[in-house]
């Protein structure tokens, strides 16, 4: 069994090496420092990236390293969200309860408090359309106070992988 000895060269091999399933056919990114607020539902975040997909069957890596924070006033409990989006679609929410990313401000914290960190996501998207495809970020809040993304112009991005299916 096997090929016949000169059947496959290096040639041959490089030439099929960059076809087929599973190759990334694109990288794109964003960044933003932009800050974004809100004091209820979930707002976008300024982080934003377009990838114009080359067919209908690729997929989609997408990378994101969101800044949030959260502030709330003395005596009280709240969460913050983050959500991902394709167009009008959301994939994801983190975390799917906003409560477990909480602070809580006690009566002897006198005014506010607040407090900030990166939340990753890493998702693998299968939009089935070819073309343009937007992606972004949104964040809200549980119960009371303020939910930023980039909150004190800490830099957020995204990165946006076309991978062909």
């Amino acid at each position: 069994g096997g090929l016949p000895d000169g059947s496959v060269d290096l040639d041959t091999l490089a030439a099929g090496a960059g076809k087929g399933a599973g190759r990334i056919l694109q990288v794109v990114s964003a960044t933003t420092t932009s800050e974004a607020s809100t004091t209820g539902a979930y707002t976008d975040s300024n982080l934003t990236k377009t990838i114009s997909l080359a067919s209908t069957s690729s997929k989609v890596l997408i990378i994101v390293n969101q800044a949030v924070g959260l502030a709330v006033s003395a005596n009280t409990i709240s969460g913050v969200g983050l959500k991902l989006i394709r167009d009008s679609t959301t994939l994801r929410v983190d975390p799917v309860n906003p409560s477990m990313w909480k602070i809580k401000a006690g009566t002897g914290d006198g005014g506010e408090v607040s407090a900030g960190w990166h939340s990753s996501i890493i998702e693998i998207d299968s939009p089935s359309t070819a073309g343009n495809v937007t992606y972004k970020t949104q964040v809200g809040q549980e119960a009371s106070g303020t939910a930023y993304a980039q909150n004190d112009s800490r830099q957020s991005w995204i990165v946006l992988a076309e991978i062909g299916g």
